[in-house]
């Protein structure tokens, strides 16, 4: 077994029954050291039977209270990583067709570099290859304008969607809610 060797604040304390003075110590007499010294042993000298966890820290990333600013930031972004996948899926769709070599090329590229951040999928497709990045931005911006053009026609539809989604949440929820409750109670025998 090797001995490592840890600096001690406490100057004076000594090992007993042999005298060594505290500021080296060898980790195989920590327990001893412990004893006498108490918490003088710094937590980076001390051994532990359990192996080291790393230490989480959380960060918060909003302050949710107070702030209910509706901006839609956010959607924007969302709604242009939706549409530079859509628009991948639609080039890789023609290349698989008609150039098997660049199919190939788009889809290791798209493997490596995730489209969910648009931007940085974008910028370094265009930088790489040139005619496919332009092409994926053709598609992604005839995208969002077929998109646009039949949004007004289903504005209500989306809202309705959105509402009957809600619904069956809740309506599931209170149906979970209610076979717990009669299932928790025994149902008396009516035969007895």
């Amino acid at each position: 077994m090797k001995a490592s060797v840890c600096m001690l604040n406490a100057g004076t304390v000594g090992y007993p029954n042999n005298g060594r003075p505290a500021s080296t110590v060898e980790a195989s007499h920590l327990s001893s050291v412990k004893a006498i010294v108490g918490e003088g042993v710094p937590r980076s000298c001390r051994q532990s039977t359990r192996a080291r966890r790393p230490r989480i820290r959380l960060q918060t990333r909003s302050e949710m209270g107070g702030e209910y600013d509706d901006t839609f930031d956010d959607v924007s972004k969302h709604l242009t990583d939706l549409f530079t996948y859509k628009a991948v899926r639609r080039v890789l769709d023609q290349l698989k067709e008609t150039d098997p070599v660049g199919y190939r090329y788009l889809y290791e590229f798209t493997v490596e570099n995730k489209p969910s951040n648009s931007f940085e999928y974008c910028k370094i497709l265009v930088k790489n290859n040139y005619e496919l990045g332009g092409r994926v931005l053709d598609a992604r911006l005839a995208l969002l304008a077929q998109w646009m053009e039949q949004l007004p026609s289903q504005r209500e539809q989306i809202l309705l969607h959105v509402r009957d989604t809600n619904l069956d949440v809740l309506r599931g929820h209170i149906k979970d809610s209610v076979n717990l409750a009669f299932t928790a109670k025994p149902r008396p025998d009516l035969n007895e």
